[in-house]
């Protein structure tokens, strides 16, 4: 696009602020203002306390707001509810699910209404009209016909001629002659308007150029189309099969069937089917089949297969498959499967979880693997990655550092032929943990004393790395087998050039205390020098206490192995 046209420059500018704007409604709009309050955890027992007194004690303890009229809600309707550790959302959905009551987050208040389910009366003590379907406001609310008919009932009372006409039945016949007539009377006053005149709220098809200009008209929002055609950006209802749109498409409740944009798609209600952006999808409530966008995907809750080319984000559950080229979120439970290239979030708990970058998750079912960094609770597979944090891990954390709070975490202190010290910290699970090892010994300086002089001491010491896994023998025995790697500096500060010792050890391990064991058991060592003397310039060590194989030619690598013994104690 040719950004000095005026034309181009203008579309710019009016695509940006549709964007942000529609961006803007749906984060900062009464719903999504209201998730951070609907993942509260809360601690809760009712065992027949009325639903006033419940909703009294919830909004002391945990701040919640309620609006509600009271001539609607069962107030005195006893409640039995018992919750652990749950999230508000899920507080209110078990509270309200044997009454005919309906929340909805309003900006920081739950605003109650009255909505039986299906096959479910009234609970309170004041009859209510039968609800029509608010599915379009083209049909009139007998609850609003019901109030002007009561003020127009008291005004026709004020009248004098009006009273004595009222009066007159009842002086004349008996009481219930006189109520017939009454009732006859007021339900003619009521009668509701000629159906003729509603228009209907589903039609086979419908096309628009832009919201509200098109076969619908001004009844665009609240008309349910079997086929609906939007050449730029249209407003309908809803849609019972198929939806088009060169650019928008933008539905107030339901989608059913299949959603196309060659921009985006804005649904405030749920979606069931297909759902394709080519740049975003925005869905108020629950998607349940596929959902694709070229930049993000955002839905209140997703039963669905989510791929987009930036993110997806799950605000309030997800259950599926999540595929992103940046990161993926979920704020609640997640019991699906999430790819990224950089990063997934579930606040919940998740199945799998797989990222170049970082993962973090509540409990994770199956696996967690990353470039960089994995964090998880209680992972029932496996974790892969340079750093991995967790609970508990039932199989094996793979990686540099794996700290497993419910781990395999040992403190090692002890000895060996060839350093006479060593210290080791090993981190992980049973099955395979990280070794941080450091060594040293003092030897005698090969070097002659001058005259007066005492022999001097040099220092050995080695810097390592290595790998283990711990066989369980009994209730208070292991049986270690570790690999370790380690850079042996002889007497020198540091050693430049190789000098490398490979280490393997098995040990038997016996606990005596509640955490503290003794170790013992022989070692394999095989070292890789190309160390030179200081002195003479020659390759030469003096690491090993004595040789069992050594390969030793001038300028060549020096290959030197033999066994011994290490022993110490671990806590």
């Amino acid at each position: 696009m040719d950004v000095n046209n005026p034309v181009s420059g203008r579309i710019s500018r009016h695509f940006l602020s549709f964007l942000v704007g529609w961006m803007g409604f749906f984060f900062f709009s009464p719903s999504w203002l209201g998730a951070q309050m609907a993942e509260q955890k809360i601690q809760a027992l009712y065992a027949g306390a009325s639903l006033e007194d419940v909703l009294q004690d919830l909004s002391k303890r945990y701040g919640v707001r309620f609006a509600y009229s009271p001539e609607f809600i069962p107030l005195q309707e006893p409640v039995h509810l018992k919750v652990q550790n749950a999230s508000l959302q899920e507080t209110l959905d078990q509270l309200f699910a044997p009454l005919p009551i309906r929340h909805q987050y309003v900006g920081r208040q739950i605003v109650l209404r009255f909505s039986p389910k299906p096959g479910q009366g009234q609970l309170g003590s004041r009859e209510l009209p039968e609800e029509v379907s608010q599915k379009s406001p083209l049909y009139a609310d007998p609850r609003l016909r019901a109030v002007a008919e009561e003020r127009r009932q008291k005004w026709r009372e004020s009248l004098p001629e009006l009273e004595q006409r009222r009066k007159a039945p009842a002086s004349q016949t008996s009481g219930s002659h006189a109520a017939a007539d009454l009732s006859e009377y007021r339900l003619a006053s009521v009668a509701p308007a000629p159906t003729a005149e509603k228009k209907p709220v589903s039609r086979l098809a419908q096309i628009s150029l832009l919201p509200y200009l098109g076969t619908n008209s001004i009844y665009s929002s609240q008309v349910s189309n079997q086929v609906s055609v939007n050449l730029l950006w249209g407003v309908n209802g809803g849609v019972e099969g198929l939806e088009v749109g060169g650019f928008v498409n933008t539905i107030r409740n339901d989608v059913k069937g299949i959603q196309l944009a060659g921009w985006a798609n804005v649904v405030g209600d749920d979606v069931t089917g297909i759902q394709y952006g080519g740049l975003f999808n925005m869905v108020r409530d629950t998607v349940s089949g596929v959902q694709i966008g070229g930049l993000f995907n955002v839905a209140g809750k997703a039963y669905a297969v989510q791929g987009a080319g930036l993110f997806n984000a799950a605000i309030f559950g997800f259950r599926g498959v999540q595929g992103a080229g940046l990161f993926n979120y979920c704020g609640g439970a997640t019991t699906g499967i999430q790819g990224a290239g950089a990063f997934n979030i579930s606040r919940g708990k998740v199945k799998s979880q797989f990222a170049g970058g970082f993962n973090l998750a509540g409990d994770v079912e199956n696996n967690q693997i990353s470039g960089v960094l994995n964090i998880g609770k209680k992972v029932e597979g496996y974790q892969i990655g340079l750093i991995n944090f967790a609970d508990t891990v039932s199989k094996a954390s793979f990686g540099l550092i794996s700290i497993i709070r419910k781990g395999y975490n040992r403190v090692e202190i002890g000895g060996s032929e060839t350093f006479f010290g060593n210290f080791a910290l090993k981190l992980g699970v049973k099955s395979f943990y990280n070794i941080f090892y450091l060594g040293g010994q003092w030897e005698n300086d090969p070097m002659p004393p001058g005259p007066g002089e005492r022999a001097g001491k040099v220092l050995n010491w080695g810097l390592g790395y290595g790998l283990g896994t711990a066989i369980p023998l009994g209730a208070r025995s292991l049986l270690n087998l570790e690999a370790l790697s380690i850079h042996v500096n002889e007497r020198e500060i540091w050693t430049a050039d190789l000098h490398q010792l490979n280490q393997l050890r098995l040990t038997w391990d016996v606990r005596f205390g509640s955490r503290a064991s003794i170790y013992l058991g022989p070692t394999a060592n095989y070292l890789l020098s190309r160390r030179k003397d200081p002195e003479s310039g020659l390759l030469q060590t003096s690491l090993a206490p004595y040789l069992w194989i050594n390969h030793a030619k001038e300028g060549q690598t020096t290959h030197q192995f033999w066994g011994g013994l290490t022993a110490g104690i671990r806590i």
